[in-house]
């Protein structure tokens, strides 16, 4: 009898503080995303001691979602290390996926990430998504190009196809 494929192990980071709505929001469209049988999504949250009851509803409402609480003053950044350090302790990632808790993902966002992680030529990349404001009609977040190197301005990278395009910041 043939084993069966190792699947790849993907592991998803998001920290939330005190915005239950918008982080159920995220987690239910993250959690409705489809993803390759070879892959395998382990999802982490760390909810910095939302007065708002955001832990215990993810507990309840989101039970395959792995929760990390924290102190209450770990802000994002503290957030995201913390709970980086926790994830990296859990099992082996091929690869992780950060995001912030106040994006909804549109149908299909995975199998993109996952097909521009493949397109990768070099192991280190960073893959970056673009988001959009809710009405979808302006770029809100995505990788920049740098134009003018003397003055450090910058113009957004606007992907119009599945093709990767390059960028200096994200």
């Amino acid at each position: 009898m043939k084993s069966p494929e190792k699947k790849i192990q993907i592991a998803s980071l998001a920290c939330s503080y005190n915005r239950i709505n918008k982080t159920t929001s995220f987690l239910k469209s993250l959690l409705s995303q489809a993803i390759p049988a070879a892959y395998e999504l382990d999802i982490y949250l760390l909810d910095d001691n939302s007065p708002d009851g955001t832990a215990s509803y993810v507990e309840s409402a989101f039970p395959t979602v792995h929760l990390v609480k924290g102190s209450g003053s770990l802000f994002w950044a503290g957030g995201m290390r913390t709970l980086w350090q926790h994830v990296a302790n859990q099992k082996d990632y091929d690869f992780f996926l950060l995001f912030n808790d106040d994006i909804v993902l549109f149908d299909g966002a995975l199998k993109r990430l996952i097909s521009a992680y493949n397109q990768a030529d070099t192991i280190g990349n960073i893959i970056l998504g673009t988001v959009q404001d809710s009405e979808g009609t302006s770029i809100t977040y995505g990788g920049q190009k740098i134009s003018n190197k003397i003055t450090g301005d910058t113009i957004t990278v606007i992907p119009d196809s599945e093709e990767l395009i390059a960028c200096e910041i994200g």
